[in-house]
């Protein structure tokens, strides 16, 4: 099953929703933890730590990609081991309010076309180019 069926794509994308959502539920218990912020702030601070690891991550693949590409694992494996700490200390508990918001936030950035095709479906395409009705793609 790879991301050439609707399934293996489907999971692929409940598997990129669960690790941004990790990533961010670790960098709100980062911020909240270490500078002592309350629920709103370390909101706040975990949505400008993903802002700036991003801007990091993009200029040092800029200027050496394969760097990026062992920093990129390191760091996620960390941000990982980090939440799987957050789990076993049973504090998940006292970010319930993030959950909804933070997953929520993550499923209105996916585009319809993905959710389309990994349901099956595809815009048909008309003869000029134009985006026509929604057809299923897999029979």
């Amino acid at each position: 099953m790879g991301m050439t069926t609707p399934t293996g794509y489907a999971v692929y994308l409940l598997g990129q929703l669960a690790i941004n959502c990790i990533v961010f539920i670790a960098l709100c218990d980062i911020c909240k933890r270490y500078f002592r912020l309350d629920e709103l702030l370390s909101f706040c601070g975990g949505a400008f730590l993903l802002g700036a690891l991003g801007y990091l991550a993009f200029w040092i693949a800029y200027a050496n990609y394969a760097v990026f590409g062992v920093v990129r694992v390191v760091l996620l494996a960390g941000v990982v081991i980090y939440f799987a700490s957050v789990a076993y200390r049973h504090t998940l508990r006292v970010y319930g309010w993030l959950a909804g918001r933070a997953c929520a936030g993550r499923v209105i950035f996916l585009s319809h076309r993905d959710v389309f095709w990994a349901l099956g479906w595809r815009a048909a395409q008309s003869a000029r180019g134009g985006r026509g009705a929604f057809q299923p793609c897999f029979a």
